[in-house]
């Protein structure tokens, strides 16, 4: 197996002249290279690629990755923070990882369990991989925590709360209006053409059309229905025909649901 510091002259990311200077100690070392970083004489990028070389294992880009949210779901994000992982993609039977250290195989294991399917991997450069578990689950749990906070405030309101919501519409701080924008601006970061919002019996569900397919996203108390609806409804026609059914982010307007039947 070629070493890093061989994979990175071979790339042309490292001058073999650097060689000199590591020979007081052990060039095929990662801390060696990861010396090289620190230096400035070479990326996080080049030092990833590298790895992945070395792993053979395919380099992805993750500010540019379609990653699937229902993939990244299967981990908690204190696994992923830990170990500097996040499931990207599910391929069948197994699930799509990238890591910063494929190395790691503590990592793998521990995300083979937690999943509970076979584990293929990839190589993410760390910041890269970083910010992608921020953008990925600093959503979900903003919307949890607002979820349980309208929760509260719905027991707080029991009497009242067939108009639960609504009067809070017009203030931006409000849990409601914080609740609907993170539903949008994530469907938009997940390149949703669609936002189906649809009560239930017992809770409200919402689900992202993500290539044409329906993906379950987020429950809510149902109780929040008419706080959403009124957030999202012009308020220039409040008759029920306006009520929301669907949303299309990527259209910036409202899309309601058509009757079987109807023309386009």
């Amino acid at each position: 197996m070629a070493t890093l510091t061989e994979i990175l002259i071979l790339h042309g990311s490292l001058p073999i002249e650097v060689l000199d200077t590591l020979l007081a100690g052990d060039p095929a070392d990662e801390s060696a290279v990861r010396d090289l970083v620190t230096k400035g004489v070479i990326t996080e990028v080049q030092f990833a690629k590298a790895r992945a070389a070395q792993a053979n294992l395919p380099f992805v880009e993750l500010a540019e990755y379609p990653v699937d949210r229902l993939a990244v779901a299967l981990v908690p994000v204190g696994l992923c923070r830990r170990h500097q992982v996040l499931p990207v993609l599910i391929d069948g039977n197994r699930l799509v990882l990238a890591m910063v250290d494929p190395g790691n195989v503590f990592a793998v294991d521990d995300v083979r369990e937690a999943a509970g399917m076979r584990v293929t991997q990839v190589v993410a450069e760390r910041t890269d991989l970083l910010a992608a578990i921020d953008r990925y689950h600093r959503a979900d749990g903003e919307l949890n925590d607002l979820t349980s906070a309208l929760e509260e405030e719905n027991a707080a309101l029991a009497a009242d709360s067939a108009t639960f919501g609504v009067s809070d519409a017009g203030d931006d701080d409000a849990p409601i209006v914080r609740f609907v924008n993170l539903l949008v601006s994530q469907a938009i970061q997940d390149l949703a053409s669609d936002i189906h919002i649809e009560p239930g019996e017992h809770s409200l569900r919402v689900r992202y059309r993500i290539d044409g397919v329906l993906h379950e996203m987020q429950t809510a108390p149902r109780s929040i229905q008419n706080g959403v609806i009124s957030r999202l409804t012009p308020r220039s026609t409040p008759s029920r025909s306006t009520r929301l059914h669907r949303w299309c982010p990527t259209r910036s307007r409202r899309c309601p649901s058509k009757p079987a039947g109807s023309p386009p």
